[in-house]
């Protein structure tokens, strides 16, 4: 019995094992993309960061982009060392005697070389993924020379398709070949090559393979070795985790490492820093191998059957097992996803229902987001199992109640029910406690309406000095003092009289002398 932690680009492969179910093509748990989970790396005017080499003797990640290699820091490739132009001119081309074979020379990233070039190949325009060496077997009385087997995908030239067809090829060569002679100088005599398929039901093209991994059970029998493909669409790009144990093939999560999708072309796994590292055609991304931390409780975390996480029961949340001192006392069960080592529920700290209030006719929108998309929620109100009707409808992230009434009042439970192979799990996820209002919500807003209305129209007029305020009294009152004359206020107009002369008469005083508005 073999545990094996696969990283993939996308579902297919886990899809077509034997007799798998539609629950084993399911990541439990899709994680959209965010910024604060990854870290980015791209330089304006360079593409398709498509190659890179792990020095972790050196801390460095080297990627190989469009004529420019980069230096990163592997625990922050955000943060660039050093980078050098690597560009590659064609100098000369000249045909040569032989209709089939030419002279090239380039500039070759300052390191001028020539080399012969023929117009047929082995390969109709390759795509190589992998390569791997497989040593002569153990004491074979065969001889058997080492075998270098290469994974790539490349045009079919046996297809007589409208457009150009990509299929996935498998190849085998000898270590020891160096070609025959005559016709076969510089050819190899074991070269061999075969179709991958991937068998996958409705699917109309093939799938282009991506990489593969070898896993060997004894270091000495070749013919133990299995080579574990992975195939992905041309415009999918996400990242996803998997376990396999005994033949059965578990989807941890599938992680979103782009902020728009793009295919991924490149992936590595560091060790030392427990980081991924995933490259494209616009940049290059790390994320962590994994992040326990979404993970709230135990039996979510048990549940989620990832190798590295386990429940710390001491400090009550999953941590990595790299990384925590009780590595022994860690809850997990990646086998079989038993979570019944959890505390029980009545020793975890109740959940504080939220209150809601509906009123009579009206809708309710209740929310609960499952952490598992492989487990079933299930509603009760007051302890009793809610059955779904066309009023009441249970939704993916939540409840919606259509035209409320009386009935419906009460303390609502979202229940989140998992299957495992050890059994059914439950959890609650959120808690309402939903009252019955006895006023009518349209006569209510249509009240505060109204309300605002007036308050905006008293603002209006006071701005406009169509309503006396006291400080605008006050104000007046220091304009009479300054300017030495009464004033009378008369709405909006402040009338100004000139102080009577000596030798003016009384009927006089009440001319006035001028008006201001």
């Amino acid at each position: 019995m073999h545990l094996l932690l696969f990283l993939f680009w996308l579902l297919p492969l886990a899809c077509t094992l034997k007799d798998a179910s539609s629950l084993e093509c399911t990541p439990r748990r899709f994680v959209a993309f965010h910024k604060d989970n990854a870290n980015l790396f791209r330089e304006e005017g360079v593409a398709n960061y498509t190659t890179m080499l792990l020095r972790e003797d050196l801390d460095t990640l080297l990627v190989g982009a469009r004529e420019a290699i980069y230096a990163l820091d592997l625990k922050d490739i955000s943060k660039k060392r050093a980078s050098m132009d690597c560009k590659n001119f064609i100098r000369i081309l000249h045909k040569m005697d032989d209709n089939n074979k030419m002279y090239v020379c380039g500039t070759n990233a300052f390191d001028p070389q020539c080399d012969y070039m023929r117009h047929t190949s082995l390969m109709a325009e390759p795509t190589f993924v992998s390569m791997t060496q497989i040593p002569e077997s153990h004491m074979s009385a065969l001889g058997d020379d080492d075998k270098v087997y290469l994974f790539f995908s490349e045009t079919a030239v046996e297809c007589d398709c409208y457009q150009k067809l990509v299929v996935s090829r498998v190849a085998r060569v000898c270590k020891g070949d160096m070609g025959g002679q005559r016709t076969l100088q510089k050819r190899w005599t074991s070269f061999m090559k075969a179709r991958v398929e991937c068998p996958v039901p409705g699917a109309r093209l093939p799938y282009v393979i991506q990489d593969a991994y070898r896993w060997c059970g004894s270091p000495w029998l070749w013919s133990d070795c299995l080579f574990f493909a992975v195939f992905k669409p041309q415009k999918e790009g996400t990242l996803v985790k998997a376990v396999n144990y005994d033949g059965e093939m578990f989807i941890i999560e599938e992680v979103q490492v782009f902020q728009h999708r793009e295919a991924i072309k490149i992936l590595k796994i560091s060790n030392v820093t427990g980081q991924l590292y995933a490259g494209s055609d616009s940049g290059a991304t790390q994320v962590p191998r994994a992040t326990c931390g979404r993970s709230s409780s135990c039996m979510d975390c048990v549940l989620s059957r990832d190798p590295y996480c386990g429940w710390d029961a001491v400090d009550g949340k999953c941590s990595l097992l790299s990384s925590s001192n009780r590595t022994g006392e860690l809850i997990q069960s990646v086998r079989e996803g038993d979570a019944k080592r959890c505390p029980p529920a009545g020793e975890l700290a109740p959940l504080i229902p939220l209150k809601r209030t509906i009123w009579p006719g009206g809708n309710l929108n209740l929310s609960c987001s499952s952490p598992s998309q492989l487990a079933e929620t299930v509603w009760e109100l007051d302890g009793k199992t809610l059955t779904p009707t066309a009023r009441v409808q249970s939704l993916r992230d939540g409840l919606l109640i259509f035209h409320a009434s009386g009935s419906d009042a009460g303390r609502y439970r979202c229940l989140s029910v998992e299957k495992s192979k050890a059994g059914l799990f439950t959890t609650t996820v959120a808690e309402y406690q939903v009252g019955l209002s006895g006023g009518n919500p349209g006569l209510e807003i249509a009240i505060g309406l109204l309300i605002a209305c007036l308050f905006s129209l008293t603002l209006w007029n006071c701005y406009k000095g169509h309503i006396s305020l006291p400080w605008n009294c006050r104000r007046t009152k220091e304009q009479t003092e300054e300017h030495g004359r009464p004033t009378r206020h008369c709405g909006c107009k402040t009338v100004h009289f000139r102080q009577p002369a000596s030798d003016v008469n009384t009927h006089n005083l009440d001319t006035p002398d001028s008006t201001e508005i």
